[in-house]
């Protein structure tokens, strides 16, 4: 029995950096004392997965010049599917290294950094993927689309990190 309570009162106190400064945009003392645990970075990969490939389709969908999905050999959701699962790979896998690299430069990582982090890894991310549009089934038409899909990508991120560290 005291174990069960200790154990729920450590799930409940263990958010992770990244959770504590996309919640607390305000506060100026969200300091990150632990490290996303792989249940949280398992939750949010399947989220920005889900996210990440819904932005998409619709941004293909408005905008088809600007966004291409699919080549002659891969279809457009498979397009999707591919380049989104790289596009989550990579910006998941950042997580545990920003943290450690925030932890050894002893830098407070508010949601201000967060968001500015992830706006170059998006951005990057997305520009990455799209120099492999043969073989991934996606392609930007330009660094400002890239850009511009980062930005959105980058809010829905920050708003799902939200969810799952609440869960």
């Amino acid at each position: 029995m005291a174990r069960k309570k200790a154990k729920s009162r450590s799930q409940k106190t263990s958010k992770s950096s990244l959770a504590q400064a996309m919640g607390s945009s305000t506060s100026s003392s969200s300091m990150a004392t632990t490290q996303m645990s792989a249940q949280q970075l398992t939750m949010v990969t399947v989220l920005w997965f889900l996210a990440h490939s819904a932005i998409i389709y619709l941004a293909n969908m408005w905008f088809p010049n600007s966004v291409v999905l699919g080549t002659n050999v891969i279809s457009p959701m498979m397009g999707i599917l591919y380049s989104m699962v790289v596009f989550t790979l990579l910006t998941v896998g950042s997580i545990p290294v920003i943290e450690l690299v925030s932890t050894q430069m002893r830098i407070k990582m508010m949601s201000l950094h967060w968001f500015g982090t992830f706006a170059v890894i998006n951005t990057v991310g997305l520009w990455i993927v799209a120099r492999f549009a043969e073989q991934l089934g996606m392609g930007l038409s330009s660094w400002m689309v890239a850009v511009a899909l980062a930005v959105v990508m980058d809010i829905a991120q920050g708003m799902l990190v939200q969810v799952a560290s609440r869960k």
